[in-house]
């Protein structure tokens, strides 16, 4: 079962231990992942993003920039661009997005 509430994901693409940012593509370089790896930090990235822009339009739509307007309004539209009244309210679905990304956030 999925929790309702996920911890913040932070610096997905860069190793926590030495701080090198992650790659696939020598795997004799600071911060190499198989690539499979590398993909979940991909994903796992969108959803830090998409975490962000939630929590700042949480805290105050005063603090954002054109560029954090649009791409909530992407996340929040449907196929059609159309922003509903609910999703507006509800904000990002996290949960749904990692669904689409097939991550599992279960802590």
């Amino acid at each position: 079962p999925r929790r309702a509430d996920y911890a913040i994901v932070e610096n997905a693409m860069s190793c926590t231990a030495c701080g090198s940012p992650f790659q696939k593509s020598n795997p004799m370089k600071p911060g190499y992942l198989p690539a499979d790896k590398f993909d979940v930090q991909v994903k796992l990235s969108k959803i830090e993003k998409a975490q962000k822009l939630q929590n700042k339009a949480d805290q105050s739509s005063q603090d954002w920039s054109p560029e954090d307007e649009i791409e909530w309004m992407l996340k929040n539209s449907d196929d059609s661009g159309f922003v509903s009244p609910q999703a507006a309210a509800e904000g990002i679905d996290i949960n749904r997005m990692a669904e689409e990304l097939d991550l599992d956030l279960e802590l």
